[in-house]
């Protein structure tokens, strides 16, 4: 009388096996919807995550200014890039990791010593778009030179975007004109 009950249990735990291998999580890359230079505004009910590896922001809302990779050294400019996750299964909640790399170490005097590269997780959906950006909030943030933004899913890099940081005219950025860039770079 064993056999039988054996039996159901086995094929009972083969059919739950099932789904999950048929849900398993597989994440392709990225695709950039837009990139470039942005306005952004942190979202006032959310406080920013200051971590060892660097800080986080959450944003209420984004405008994109230009698309380009030369970006101004100007405080409350953004960079980076919209991104759709691409893998399946569609609408899944997957966790990247983004590692911005400035061109030398950055001094932020609330850190005990500088950064060498910021590292931060956010949350994507297999199929929908996403952000990733860098903001300049700080003077000691202003850095010319060549940036990077990299996007991982684990060990598997899936984004490597290079912008050039450069010294220029601050106030070509109009308030008047909704933030966008009064001027070409």
């Amino acid at each position: 009388m064993t056999g039988p009950i054996v039996a159901r249990v086995s094929i009972a735990m083969l059919l739950l096996s099932l789904p999950a291998a048929a849900q398993e999580v597989r994440v392709d890359g990225v695709e950039i919807v837009t990139e470039g230079v942005y306005t952004t505004q942190r979202d006032p009910t959310k406080p920013d995550v200051r971590t060892d590896e660097g800080i986080s922001a959450t944003l209420a809302a984004w405008q994109h200014l230009r698309t380009t990779h030369i970006v101004p050294a100007c405080k409350g400019i953004s960079f980076g890039q919209e991104v759709r996750v691409t893998g399946a299964p569609e609408g899944t909640l997957v966790i990247l990791r983004t590692v911005t790399i400035p061109p030398k170490p950055l001094a932020d005097p609330l850190a005990p010593k500088p950064w060498q590269q910021m590292v931060s997780h956010g949350s994507y959906l297999i199929g929908q778009a996403g952000i990733d950006f860098y903001g300049f909030d700080e003077n000691w943030e202003l850095v010319p030179g060549t940036w990077r933004q990299q996007m991982w899913y684990g060990e598997k890099k899936i984004l490597d975007v290079s912008f050039e940081v450069v010294l220029g005219d601050c106030d070509a950025i109009s308030r008047r004109d909704g933030g966008r860039l009064a001027r070409a770079p």
